[in-house]
């Protein structure tokens, strides 16, 4: 539920885009990582998982960085920096090389 308040206030213009279901459980996201304070989100950084085609026999893994996004009075504070370089840190430990 914090990651679509998040993503909402960063992308939409605080316009909720997807409301969760009242009964939803917590959300866990694949690919997606967060920093938090007491339980708040405080900024959130995605990491897709793509295949990058290079001629018939080389085929590379690849990491793409989306949904970069923190809350507008925890900007400045280094949030993003540090899951930015989890998220490098990751994409090299799952083999993505590009």
């Amino acid at each position: 539920h914090q990651h679509n308040r998040l993503m909402s206030h960063a992308f939409s213009q605080g316009s909720l885009v997807s409301a969760p279901a009242p009964d939803a459980p917590p959300e866990e996201k694949e690919g997606v990582f967060g920093a938090f304070d007491n339980g708040r989100l405080l900024a959130a950084v995605g990491v897709d998982a793509f295949l990058v085609h290079w001629g018939p026999d080389l085929v590379l893994p690849m990491g793409g960085i989306a949904g970069v996004a923190t809350w507008a009075d925890e900007r400045g504070k280094g949030h993003v920096d540090k899951l930015l370089r989890l998220s490098l840190e990751k994409m090299r430990e799952a083999g993505q090389v590009v």
